[in-house]
């Protein structure tokens, strides 16, 4: 049937039916002639319903999550290292021979007769006399020596921190 209460529609899904009862009435006039000139009136009554639709809505939510990631940096260090020459230097003895030369004095004595009597006479003579001695020397050796000198860079690396957050999306459905 139609129109008739709680009555839900077939055809249309998402709309509902609400019946409105409206009583109308209606006055139909005749005029009708008899020899008596008379006016007659005549009452005519109908009951008539009119059927209104009206979309009734619910509010239908679903939550989905979703990733959100943000980008950071943190510093990090590494290793950097070069070859750097360092001068290194040790004292040696080296032996040379130096000519060392004395003076010595050499007595030459004669005898001397004077008449009766001998003495004895005696000069002294110098003498060089020379000789190889051997004299230590400090010398520097040096030599420029490889080293690693080694340091610690700061540099930075990209990062990425994500984490899920609720997402909640909400629409109008019709009933």
């Amino acid at each position: 049937g139609h129109g008739y209460p709680g009555h839900r529609h077939k055809g249309r899904p998402g709309y509902r039916c609400k019946t409105i009862y409206k009583e109308s009435y209606e006055t139909e006039y005749k005029l009708s002639y008899k020899p008596k000139c008379e006016v007659k009136y005549e009452k005519k009554c109908q009951t008539s319903y009119e059927t209104k639709y009206e979309t009734e809505y619910e509010e239908k939510c679903s939550t989905t999550k979703q990733t959100k990631c943000e980008t950071n940096y943190r510093t990090e260090y590494k290793n950097e290292c070069k070859t750097v020459y360092e001068k290194e230097c040790r004292e040696d003895y080296t032996t040379v021979y130096e000519k060392k030369c004395g003076q010595s004095y050499r007595q030459e004595c004669r005898e001397v007769n004077h008449g009766y009597s001998k003495s004895k006479m005696c000069q002294s003579h110098p003498q060089q006399h020379c000789e190889s001695v051997p004299v230590k020397r400090p010398i520097q050796n040096c030599n420029d020596v490889p080293k690693q000198k080694c340091e610690k860079v700061p540099f930075q690396v990209e990062g990425q921190t994500c984490k899920e957050v609720p997402k909640t999306t909400c629409k109008q459905e019709p009933v």
